[in-house]
């Protein structure tokens, strides 16, 4: 809901490629608790790179930091990327989307060391 999600938008998530993913390998969730209640998460999705045979890629596709727990998210991006790197991960890209923080979510990148190497864009292809 702090996304702008409705409330159900987790029923249209593809929880069974998830967990396939996680079981291959595929995922990287960083989780953080406070007291048994779950306040942010960092979730990359790991792979080897299409265009270089000898990296392994990884691309950040979803955070959140409930507001209690202001500075939590760069904690969590600092213990992801540290984990990939450990585990012979050899780039990460970022996805800045338009829910919730996306618009500032590019300073927060840069100041990971970060660079801009464009833009995504969407064409749903589905009828409308």
């Amino acid at each position: 809901v702090q996304l702008g999600e409705a409330p159900n938008g987790y029923l249209r998530r593809n929880w069974d490629l998830m967990r396939t993913m996680d079981r291959g390998g595929g995922m990287q969730v960083v989780t953080a608790r406070c007291n048994g209640r779950m306040v942010g998460y960092y979730v990359c999705y790991i792979a080897p790179a299409t265009d270089d045979v000898s990296l392994i890629t990884s691309t950040h596709i979803s955070i959140f930091v409930s507001k209690d727990f202001a500075g939590l998210g760069t904690r969590l991006q600092r213990a992801s990327i540290q984990m990939l790197r450990e585990s012979g991960v050899g780039e990460l890209c970022f996805r800045a989307g338009v829910m919730a923080d996306g618009a500032r979510m590019g300073a927060i990148y840069r100041r990971a060391g970060a660079e801009h190497i464009g833009q995504m864009y969407r064409l749903s292809l589905k009828d409308t």
